[in-house]
């Protein structure tokens, strides 16, 4: 991981807390390490590990809840040069008209596949993934039985989406800025009465 997606997890992590705790606390979510290496080499082993899944993990008691349920995988710093991979990837059109014998699967495919791998591994009901091209928004992507039962927890999203649905995967983006306004943490596991301010 570059020191800008390294970065970029850390900025993740932080806002994460933020959400969590009403802008009370940064200090409950921290990237795991390896980015989730060790749960995985364990995994193979038979062996299950504690909150150590993808990219994000609980450092206090009051994340739990979400890391419990949810994981995570951030993807930053693809720079689209040649010969390297490239958010660019991502767009819908190179989804749908990328030629059939192209061995390189779009990157957000294969990102998507490995969370989901990494979500049935960690025996988790959601798995969300974060990106950032070069200069864009933050987006987020998780499953249509994800987005729909975050409309029932929460209020009708009317903010702007993406739907990408392929014969391997089907995921609804938005914006991460949208995503954390319209969607309240108790319709992912917070308990209120859990969250304290940090003393100084």
């Amino acid at each position: 991981m570059s020191k800008k997606g390294s970065g970029f997890e850390r900025s993740f992590c932080k806002d994460l807390g933020l959400w969590w705790t009403d802008g009370k606390r940064d200090d409950i979510f921290w990237r795991t390490a390896s980015s989730g290496a060790r749960a995985t080499m364990r995994f193979k082993k038979g062996r299950r590990t504690a909150d150590s899944y993808a990219d994000v993990m609980a450092i206090h008691i009051t994340g739990k809840p979400l890391t419990d349920h949810s994981v995570f995988s951030l993807k930053r710093g693809y720079t689209g040069k040649k010969g390297k991979k490239s958010l660019n990837w991502a767009s819908l059109l190179d989804i749908i008209d990328s030629p059939d014998n192209l061995k390189t699967e779009p990157a957000i495919v294969e990102w998507w596949k490995e969370i989901e791998k990494t979500r049935r591994q960690a025996m988790r009901e959601h798995s969300f993934l974060i990106f950032k091209r070069d200069r864009k928004k933050e987006l987020i992507g998780m499953a249509p039985s994800t987005f729909n039962y975050l409309e029932k927890m929460n209020t009708l999203y009317n903010g702007p989406t993406a739907l990408i649905s392929t014969s391997d995967i089907c995921i609804i983006i938005m914006p991460l800025e949208s995503f954390f306004s319209w969607c309240k943490p108790e319709s992912l596991g917070r308990v209120i009465k859990q969250i304290k301010r940090r003393k100084k």
